[in-house]
């Protein structure tokens, strides 16, 4: 497009020559010009729908892939191999047949583009030929009329070429203005309250929780106090919004109603990174940077020595095998097979990252079964025995082992009133 803009001085230029040459000739490169403009514009709005249809189901597509690689140990134990199959069969389809007719109306401008092309030589071999008749014209000057005229439109038939690429471009633009536009999370820190210290007490205050304004709510109705030292478990079904829980707690999400109360104040007048320096997190799907284990872990606590981290590296089960590895705390990620081979041993070092930052509340979320089954299990149940008393916990999970461990259980249904109900309550029930 660029090139097409710099020559179109060379267009005006031969335009007049033509007008110089041939006379009323000239108006066929006009016209062809106008038409080439009207078939850019025509099919520009085609194909900017096709894309727009195409992203949204690549989208759709990449998110269904990311859910399977999360739940595909639960894929695997309920028999859905068949099911999941044929989804995919479904939303890869709907994907291909979009971008094949996205190719499809990129092809049909190149062709309306080219055949605007040979329409400009039959009008000027016509006319010429006339001309040539009439003893007005020559034939060294129809040739050099054809050169001149295939010059002038060359710019606006590669338009009609890149009509995709054109707007494919004008889209990632978009996108990119439209993520440099975003507010910042943090805005007005200096008016927010500020927190040295978190003593691990917690309250949930008729905590109601939707994604959008639009959709209905994921929970509501969640009141609780979970006192300092005190162990929740949270569970669930799937979508239920266990690790939305988790989230709030860290202003990650605002509760649409209700309130949170950390150590007596509202979450919400706190400033962002007090809370998220006060909180340890285990994520779901927890990613390591590149760097070596040891800055790995000094992430969230910078001045922790090496004696810290080899203490977190042997309270998460992963202490044996980091010193196994060839440079040991100083193993690089990035460069490790062995670490890239194993889930479990990087889910066990980013709960090292957790365990090293020495805060009064340890937020873990679900993991997965397949990690669970290979020993990360027993370590989240010595963990919450550890923690008892001395930090505030909550754990998302599925195990009833690991839920009797608890001293209160917040639990989930999607689009329903959240409950919590002391273990000691349950357990007299089920007595």
């Amino acid at each position: 497009v660029f090139l097409a803009v710099l020559e179109l001085p060379t267009v005006a230029i031969a335009l007049l020559l033509i007008a110089y040459l041939a006379g009323v000739i000239v108006f066929v490169p006009i016209v062809i010009a106008v038409l080439y403009v009207a078939v850019f514009l025509a099919m520009r709005t085609f194909v900017k729908a096709a894309i727009r249809e195409a992203a949204t189901l690549t989208s759709i597509t990449q998110q269904f892939s990311i859910e399977t690689f999360e739940k595909m140990q639960a894929v695997r134990t309920q028999g859905l191999q068949s099911a999941w199959a044929a989804k995919y069969k479904q939303l890869s389809g709907r994907e291909h047949v979009a971008l094949a007719r996205l190719h499809f109306l990129g092809a049909v401008g190149e062709s309306l583009g080219h055949g605007l092309s040979v329409l400009a030589a039959v009008a000027t071999l016509t006319i010429g030929v006339q001309m040539i008749w009439a003893g007005d014209f020559s034939v060294g000057a129809l040739i050099a009329t054809m050169i001149l005229v295939f010059r002038a439109l060359t710019p606006f038939y590669s338009l009609c070429q890149m009509i995709p690429r054109f707007e494919q471009t004008r889209n990632s633009v978009a996108q990119i203005n439209e993520l440099m536009d975003l507010e910042p999370e943090i805005r007005n820190e200096g008016a927010s309250a500020r927190l040295t210290k978190v003593e691990g007490m917690v309250a949930f205050r008729n905590v109601a929780m939707r994604y959008a304004r639009e959709a209905g709510p994921v929970f509501y109705g969640l009141n609780a106090l979970i006192n300092p030292g005190e162990v929740v478990a949270i569970r669930g079904a799937s979508g239920s919004g266990k690790s939305t829980i988790l989230k709030l707690i860290q202003s990650m999400y605002a509760p649409y109603t209700g309130a949170i109360i950390l150590d007596g104040m509202d979450i919400r007048q706190l400033a962002v990174r007090d809370v998220r320096r006060l909180v340890a997190y285990l994520p779901q799907e927890p990613h390591l940077l590149n760097g070596t284990i040891a800055e790995n872990l000094r992430m969230v606590r910078p001045l922790a020595d090496d004696q810290q981290i080899w203490e977190a590296l042997r309270r998460a089960g992963a202490a044996q095998q980091v010193a196994a590895l060839p440079d040991s705390i100083n193993t690089r990620i990035e460069t490790s097979d062995q670490i890239a081979a194993d889930p479990a041993l990087r889910h066990r070092i980013a709960l090292a990252r957790a365990l090293v930052q020495k805060s009064a509340i340890l937020l873990i979320d679900e993991i997965p079964n397949s990690l669970m089954a290979a020993g990360l299990g027993e370590t989240i149940g010595d963990l919450i025995g550890e923690a008892r008393g001395r930090q505030t916990m909550f754990y998302v999970t599925h195990r009833t082992d690991h839920a009797r461990l608890a001293d209160k259980i917040i639990t989930l249904r999607p689009g329903s009133l959240a409950t919590v109900e002391s273990i000691h309550l349950l357990m007299e029930k089920s007595a």
